[in-house]
């Protein structure tokens, strides 16, 4: 068994400035709010690298020695945001960076390439950031209903009785990409962020909740964090785990799907809760892809 062990110190978010409300923004829809389960989403003016940054500020009174971004909604192809992040907040240039493309999973991914790096950063920051409303066309009702903006700081730190990643899953599916996509020129899509909602959660429904629900079955959690993608999902996940996970906490109803910081959200009013049970973190979207941690004590 890996000797490494972590509790999850602190973690920070920045929400978009701007709060629009969808039954506002689309009177003429009934019931997509009942669907989503989204009533409001969040949007910012801010480019990634400051709302990226107004995060890190929260837990700048902590040192830490590494830090790892995850994002998809980069304002320069190079470099990477981490350098930018350091740049901006006048940050040691001994602190190792390591930048992330990964989505709706990237926390997870993160998490465990963390963990994996224990052995020569006392400190780990995971930061995560999406600007997925700038990729967004106003005619796409169903990505406008449900997306927000938003950046997350997630310190983890490593101590000597913690948490350890016993079992992971994952699962990387590139036949599915284009059920999630955005092309860098305007030849397909305008340009615009594409998601097939039906497509996504048809497959998250056939490939993704067998394993959830066969790890729950077998390993016994206190706890479950998804990634929150919309009460849909959710509840189709949930309604199938809760037979042997009571603790399935969720956020989408407040913040909307966040992207990458679903899950740290999830976790920063919970750390005492996670930092002292046995957990299973479940991040999936683009790709398509999904990462699954068991967390024990």
């Amino acid at each position: 068994m890996n000797s490494k062990s972590f509790i999850f110190e602190q973690v920070e978010h920045q929400l978009g400035e701007n709060k629009i409300e969808i039954s506002k923004k689309y009177p003429e829809v009934k019931g997509l709010v009942k669907i989503t389960g989204i009533p409001n989403v969040y949007e910012t003016n801010e480019d990634i690298v400051t709302l990226s940054s107004l995060a890190v500020e929260k837990i700048l009174k902590k040192k830490f020695d590494c830090l790892i971004t995850v994002s998809q909604s980069h304002d320069y192809f190079l470099p990477g945001l981490s350098s930018l992040i350091i740049d901006k907040l006048n940050l040691s240039n001994k602190i190792y960076c390591l930048d992330i493309n990964q989505g709706c999973s990237g926390f997870a991914h993160a998490l465990y390439i963390s963990y994996n790096l224990l052995d020569d950063f006392e400190n780990i920051v995971i930061v995560c950031a999406d600007k997925y409303r700038s990729k967004l066309s106003d005619s796409d009702r169903s990505t406008n209903a449900v997306f927000s903006d938003c950046s997350s700081a997630t310190l983890i730190k490593k101590v000597n009785k913690g948490l350890k990643i016993n079992r992971k899953s994952f699962i990387f599916d590139g036949n599915k990409w284009d059920y999630l996509y955005q092309k860098i020129n305007k030849d397909l899509n305008n340009g615009y962020l594409y998601m097939s909602g039906g497509e996504l959660w048809n497959y998250t429904r056939a490939s993704i909740l067998p394993i959830i629900v066969d790890m729950a079955k077998t390993f016994k959690y206190d706890n479950l964090y998804l990634h929150q993608a919309s009460k849909l999902v959710f509840e189709g996940i949930s309604s199938k785990a809760s037979a042997y996970i009571k603790n399935i906490p969720s956020n989408f109803e407040i913040y909307g799907n966040t992207v990458s910081s679903s899950i740290p959200l999830l976790l920063q009013n919970r750390l005492e809760e996670i930092n002292k049970s046995k957990s299973l973190i479940a991040g999936f979207g683009v790709g398509l892809n999904a990462m699954l941690l068991e967390l024990t004590n």
